[in-house]
């Protein structure tokens, strides 16, 4: 069975659901260096409009800042802890994956735990399920792919979904665009990542995590 940190889907940003977007919110911050004492909240604060309140927003700023720090810390705990009760979705298309799966992935290192913090393990993964094909050679976790970038910018959208399951909440798609020093060091994940938020029990928790 191919592993649900590996399925293949194809390189097209989507919300896992359909949303309309109310005034919408973009916020695009400065430049950033990708350390373990980056802030992206700090630079986002050009906001054309405030939707849904202020402190919603800001507390997205400050998640958003959390999770990145958490990635390159390598901090799995702390990473765990982001997890939408809802599950997280892997990829491009539903189901989610249940929150205590995950978590029992990253405590016993093997699936999306490789996807987002190991690349030998990564690399291992992909050699247990497709023995046959050569894994690419700039495939590596999330992790080292923020750790290789020299710069990152990161903007997100506020929307609310129109999914009867989702309503009465609000969704969070954050990108963060990656910079590399040369074209041929850039990772397997690419030039931007994409992951989507929701706003749930007065706190915002990781609903997907997209890769290519």
């Amino acid at each position: 069975m191919m592993p649900t940190t590996l399925r293949t889907q194809h390189r097209v940003h989507v919300c896992a659901r359909a949303v309309v977007i109310l005034p919408l919110l973009t916020v695009l911050v400065t430049t950033l260096t990708p350390s373990a004492s980056c802030d992206p909240a700090s630079a986002l604060r050009e906001i054309n409009q405030v939707t849904p309140d202020k402190k919603v927003t800001h507390d997205l700023e400050l998640i958003v800042r959390d999770f990145l720090i958490a990635l390159e810390k390598g901090d799995k705990t702390k990473v765990a802890s982001f997890l939408s009760s809802r599950g997280t979705v892997v990829g491009y298309e539903p189901p989610p994956i249940p929150q205590e799966e995950i978590r029992n992935q990253l405590r016993n290192e093997k699936g999306v735990y490789c996807l987002l913090l190991d690349s030998e393990c990564l690399r291992d993964e992909w050699a247990q399920f497709w023995p046959r094909q050569a894994p690419p050679a700039n495939l590596c976790s999330l992790q080292e792919a923020l750790r290789s970038s020299t710069k990152r910018r990161v903007k997100f959208q506020i929307l609310r979904p129109t999914d009867p399951e989702f309503q009465n909440t609000w969704s969070a798609l954050v990108t963060v665009l990656l910079t590399y020093q040369a074209e041929e060091m850039q990772s397997w994940w690419g030039d931007r990542l994409d992951f989507e938020f929701l706003f749930e029990d007065g706190s915002w928790k990781l609903y997907t995590i997209s890769y290519p």
